[in-house]
This record gives C-alpha cells, structure tokens and sequence, in this order.
C-alpha cells in the first residue's frame, strides 16, 4: 500500500547502463534542489530545436568530454579509464581533486545587440 509510511522506506535505482534514463553518467554537484546534470540514451534529443523533455535536472550533449575536463586533475581518472568504468556497469562515484564552481543562469527575455529585446514562455514556470 503505497499510501502508508511503509511506502517511504522503499528506494528504486535503476542500473547504469545504455537503458538507464541517465545513460552512462550523472554528475552531481551542491544544489538546493537536488538538480544534477547527466547523460542521455536520447541523443536525438539535442537536434531539437526547443527541448523540455527533463525533470528538472540537466541533460548535457557530450557529457564524456565534459567529465574528461571536469577530472582532469584528478589523479588515475583519465579518459581511458573513465572509459573503463562506464563499460563495467558498475555505479562508480568518483571525488574530483579539484571541484567546479557550477552556475545556472535560467532567461525568459533578454535583448540582442542591435537592441531587439527578445521574450520566450517561461516553460518551467520560474
């Protein structure tokens, strides 16, 4: 009965992989919201031209290169065996040696330099 307090001691974790929402990578980082950024089996995804398809965290187009940047001073985590790892399937945290600052800038209007200001449906209701 999903209506009880039982219900909340329940947890579902999907296995990382080809199949799994994420697909082969999340990245987290301190947020208030729980927002996090990630991989995706749904590449076709970023040939959209207006693309909502999210729950509120980030889909990144070639989130390996940018994991190969974030670790780079991270010692035994170069992108062979970053490579490495995602074959395994295996949940694999890793602690980066030197964390990134990390900035969301969310626009619904704004203006060109000719001065044209430009307004877009605020889609996530912000």
């Amino acid at each position: 009965d999903w209506s009880t307090d039982d219900a909340a001691k329940y947890r579902f974790r999907q296995d990382p992989g080809a199949g799994n929402a994420m697909a082969s990578v999340k990245i987290n980082f301190p947020s208030p919201d729980g927002v996090y950024m990630h991989d995706t089996p749904q590449q076709s995804l970023f040939g959209k031209m207006m693309r909502f398809d999210s729950s509120g965290c980030v889909r990144v187009q070639n989130v390996r290169d940018l994991v190969t940047w974030i670790l780079r001073d991270t010692p035994g985590w170069d992108r062979q065996h970053f490579e490495a790892a995602i074959k395994t399937g295996e949940n694999t945290p890793i602690q980066i040696t030197n964390p990134v600052p990390v900035h969301f800038l969310y626009l619904s209007a704004w203006s060109t330099a000719p001065g044209v200001v430009q307004f877009r449906d605020d889609v996530y209701a912000l």
